[in-house]
């Protein structure tokens, strides 16, 4: 277990513009602020490759807005499973995302 602050702040008044996500994948959890849903998978990547790169992920990450309003009548719209290999790019992970990719479509045959 890993935990570089052990805590995340967002001032609510100030910050109206970004939200706190829970991202999920594999054997790793991490929470992460960001503008929406795929820059938080994408975050989240990079901050949990930082502390341990041999780190597992599956062919998703899954997203949840724990800022939303609308979380507290438990709404669907809060939750995005974002494809693993467009937020490894978007970390800068080119080789891993086209290995993954690989894996997935070898996956499919």
């Amino acid at each position: 277990m890993s935990y570089n602050c052990g805590m995340i702040y967002r001032n609510t008044d100030q910050e109206i513009n970004s939200s706190l996500f829970l991202t999920s994948s594999a054997n790793w959890e991490a929470v992460v602020k960001a503008k929406d849903h795929t820059s938080a998978a994408t975050k989240a990547i990079e901050y949990v490759f930082e502390q341990d790169t041999d780190m597992k992920i599956s062919p998703t990450v899954m997203v949840m807005n724990l800022s939303s309003k609308k979380n507290q009548e438990n709404n669907l719209d809060d939750f995005e499973f974002v494809y693993a290999p467009q937020a490894l790019s978007d970390a800068g992970l080119h080789k891993v995302s086209k290995l993954l990719t690989k894996i997935i479509e070898n996956s499919k045959e």
